[in-house]
């Protein structure tokens, strides 16, 4: 898999469950290769010892005492996120000891959510448009597709031939994950635009808010960025200071539900929208518990087979449900064939 800036060989998903009182709930981590890996699990299992004994009803306790512990070492990259898996698994085992989703116990706003299918990597032009017939098949009504060739005319080729394949009423959204520099994307723009594009994501380097905020304000088209953020301050910065139309916060990098839920009601007060990255099952009840929340991003390549049931839309719409928790678990599949290490701490 290949985007603008960078090319990956496989997602590794690193979960941990708390279990307290007999009830477990479950969190999860993603990064890209063994040595990563290998640090979020010893990073984890740091922060496991701190979590014997504690009331885990305490999420809120818990993520501050976790947050302050992190001072020493940072409060962005690995400790985030593992932050992140720690809080995810907190809400899941609260709500499953209560017998309710978690969208039920965060207050919900919304009992529907809009799911695009995201992918449309640099492969070949082929195997770009098979995906985009695929997911409209199933009934996707959104499908974000990487940005980010040598040659301009290849993008925009690109996406004339998945506009083409799969009609006008299949939305393009445009992710060029930071490859561009504010010339090019002010160059691009207008050729965007005339393609019937609105969604522009991540167009330059995630951190320069000034650039963002500058490209904003000159293209017509939505810019939108977020998901390589960690927690409240850097995200509060990029909107506090207008640099975006939408945000797309990651709720790994936010320091999970309870990160989320502080972005979210920043971006409310700036009236700036919130999308999600990744972790579709996760970041879902936080999206339908704000008036802000938009749409969900799904990464099929990623979580197909992750989990005991595949995540269920009807033309392109999740409908909230009663299952507790997240309303998921790790498949069979996952935890045996795929599993490569387990780690338990007790006390």
């Amino acid at each position: 898999m290949q985007n603008a800036v960078f090319k990956m060989y496989g997602a590794h998903h690193i979960f941990i469950e708390i279990e307290s009182d007999g009830v477990s709930g479950i969190g999860e981590v993603v990064c890209f290769d063994d040595k990563q890996s290998k640090a979020y699990h010893a990073y984890l299992n740091s922060m496991a010892a701190n979590l014997i004994g504690r009331n885990a009803e305490l999420i809120g306790k818990i993520w501050k005492d976790l947050f302050t512990q992190m001072s020493g070492i940072g409060h962005s990259g690995l400790t985030m996120q593992a932050l992140g898996a720690v809080d995810m698994a907190l809400w899941d085992l609260n709500a499953r000891s209560m017998g309710v989703p978690v969208w039920r116990l965060l207050g919900a706003s919304k009992t529907e959510l809009e799911v695009y299918a995201s992918g449309g990597w640099l492969a070949s032009d082929e195997e770009l448009v098979e995906e985009a017939l695929s997911y409209k098949a199933m009934g996707y009504r959104r499908f974000k597709m990487k940005l980010g060739k040598k040659d301009w005319r290849e993008d925009i080729t690109r996406i004339k031939k998945v506009k083409e394949a799969c009609g006008d009423d299949f939305e393009i959204m445009a992710d060029i994950n930071q490859g561009w520099d504010v010339k090019k994307c002010l160059r691009m723009a207008p050729l965007l635009q005339e393609l019937g594009i609105t969604h522009f994501e991540e167009p330059v380097y995630a951190m320069n808010y000034d650039e963002q905020k500058f490209i904003k304000e000159r293209v017509n088209l939505d810019v939108v960025a977020g998901e390589k953020l960690y927690g409240i301050k850097e995200t509060s910065e990029l909107l506090l200071g207008k640099c975006v139309d939408k945000m797309n916060p990651d709720i790994g990098r936010c320091g999970g539900v309870t990160g989320f839920m502080k972005v979210a009601h920043v971006a409310e007060i700036c009236n700036i929208p919130v999308t999600s990255h990744a972790y579709a099952y996760f970041s879902i009840p936080c999206l339908a518990a704000i008036p802000n929340g938009e749409l969900v991003e799904l990464i099929p390549i990623w979580e197909e087979g992750l989990f005991d049931e595949d995540l269920k839309t009807e033309n392109g719409i999740f409908r909230m449900n009663d299952k507790p928790g997240f309303g998921c678990w790790l498949s069979e599949k996952a935890m045996t064939d795929w599993c490569t290490e387990k780690t338990v701490t007790t006390g």
